[in-house]
């Protein structure tokens, strides 16, 4: 199947302005920083040949053998909300969104950089995965992978961008391998600009004392972006953010596995349980991602300008 091109394109970025749909793209501190040096969000084989820093993907190489190295990778939905603001499950646990705790988010019309729009039912980082093959050719079949088809019928505004669960994708489309949609943009400069950023959205870290929050608003206002600064809203009554934090610190001194949280009498009774749901609902994969992409974009990022800040002041 062809991918989306031309004219269809805005026929794209009018359904999803009708559907109230953002492009979401997640990233690490570090990358966030190399992505303000080169000018937008750039695909990986922009990053590899500027000669600054980057978090390594575990699919860095599959990504250079499915022909996507050179595209710019976005989102239908934010992968954050599930474990910020998502309902307690006893039986699993989701993570923060495993790309980074920055969340850029973009108008639709961020596509019109685009020569052409890939929207497919799963990673590119699948086995076998075959963009031209595998994108959705065009803007009726993109509107199918929502929960609310029939965008009348959705209950509030809200619902109306809500992506369809996996198994309801696979129904639909008679793909067994549709898991979560992805999108894929070729670009001639292969980078998205800022030019409509909409909003940035920040897990609120702090790593020797460096607020990632502050980080990203002094850089934001530096470069003059689009678009404000949020902080994350987490679930009240729960100990969510300190949970994040308490794992945060951890990783800074080693990378711990879920078992070595759980058995661990240390750690406190949140941080265990959560480790608990995510052995128990077979989520150590995505764990292991999360923490290690986290703990080389932006723990280690933070330590590092906290050590300068203190080299400074003694210089003074």
């Amino acid at each position: 199947m062809p991918t989306v091109r031309d004219a269809e394109i805005e026929n794209l970025i009018a359904l999803f302005n009708g559907r109230g749909v953002k492009f979401y793209h997640a990233c690490q501190y570090k990358d966030f920083k190399t992505y303000l040096e080169i000018g937008g969000v750039p695909s990986r084989n922009v990053m590899e040949q500027s000669g600054l820093p980057y978090t390594p993907f575990d699919t860095d190489e599959v990504d250079r053998n499915n022909y996507v190295w050179s595209m710019v990778f976005g989102n239908l939905q934010d992968f954050g909300v599930a474990f910020a603001q998502g309902q307690r499950n006893d039986y699993t646990a989701p993570t923060p969104n495993p790309y980074g705790p920055i969340l850029l988010i973009f108008n639709p019309a961020i596509l019109r950089e685009a020569e052409d729009v890939a929207i497919c039912l799963r990673s590119a980082g699948g086995m076998n995965f075959n963009r031209d093959n595998e994108a959705l050719p065009n803007t009726e079949s993109v509107n199918r992978i929502f929960e609310y088809e029939n965008v009348e019928e959705a209950p509030n505004e809200y619902s109306r961008s809500y992506v369809a669960f996996a198994g309801t994708l696979r129904e639909r489309f008679n793909d067994n391998n549709a898991m979560t949609p992805e999108v894929s943009c070729g670009v001639e400069n292969e980078k998205l600009s800022f030019n409509q950023l909409f909003r940035i959205v920040v897990d609120p870290y702090v790593i020797n004392n460096q607020s990632l929050s502050a980080k990203v608003r002094s850089l934001r206002n530096q470069y003059g972006l689009n678009g404000v600064v949020w902080e994350r809203l987490y679930r009240q009554g729960e100990n969510r953010i300190e949970m994040k934090q308490e794992l945060a610190n951890i990783l800074l001194q080693e990378f711990v596995t879920i078992p070595q949280i759980i058995q661990n009498e240390d750690n406190s009774e949140d941080l265990r349980d959560w480790a608990k749901r995510i052995q128990r609902g077979n989520m150590t994969f995505f764990y292991n991602r999360f923490g290690r992409y986290l703990r080389t974009g932006t723990v280690f990022e933070l330590n590092d300008e906290g050590e300068q800040e203190v080299v400074k002041d003694l210089l003074l």
